[in-house]
């Protein structure tokens, strides 16, 4: 169970392309972000407060997706 990072081992032994410094955690718990803290990945707190427990923070995953969807755009 989360925050433990069980699964996401499981995850990686089933599909060894997976590299956790290169993966994003999102999620509107503190333990999605433990979890991916844990594991080495980047952060996103999904909130409408302020909060620093992660990487970054968004209002909502739909504003995440467009965000990094224009960051991907102009990299």
């Amino acid at each position: 169970r989360k925050p433990q990072p069980g699964m996401a081992w499981r995850a990686q032994k089933d599909f060894p392309q997976i590299a956790f410094h290169q993966s994003i955690m999102v999620g509107d718990s503190f333990s999605d972000i433990e979890f991916g803290k844990r594991l080495g990945m980047h952060t996103v707190h999904i909130t409408e407060s302020q909060s620093d427990i992660a990487d970054m923070q968004s209002s909502s995953l739909y504003a995440f997706a467009n965000s990094l969807k224009k960051f991907l755009k102009n990299n």
